[in-house]
């Protein structure tokens, strides 16, 4: 139930931090799990390619791509946001100016 919960928030914040240092960090934790199960001779090589990954998802140069991918994502968001702010403020000018006497024809609330 947990598990669904972060999954819903994550979905709903998509860029936050939290949740993608939350994802990676589960990622990781399954990988490990995964890993430590492959006792058999025949498991070697996979053994190996997960030792790989699980190398680089704790390496320094990873952990800033994510920090990276985090600041983008969210540098994003607040540009959307901006531009949508200013096509409002572009609307209501325009509406202002068309304005016979310079008043706001859509009232305010």
């Amino acid at each position: 139930m947990v598990a669904i919960l972060e999954k819903q928030q994550c979905v709903q914040s998509i860029y936050s931090p939290a949740c993608s240092q939350r994802e990676a960090h589960r990622a990781l934790e399954l990988l490990e799990d995964y890993h430590a199960k492959l006792t058999r001779p025949q498991d070697k090589q996979l053994r190996l390619a997960i030792e790989r990954v699980i190398r680089i998802f704790k390496s320094k140069l990873f952990q800033a791509l994510l920090v990276t991918e985090i600041k983008y994502n969210n540098l994003a968001e607040i540009t959307k946001t901006a531009e949508f702010a200013q096509q409002h403020v572009e609307v209501k000018r325009l509406e202002y100016r068309k304005s016979p006497d310079g008043v706001n024809p859509i009232p305010t609330n």
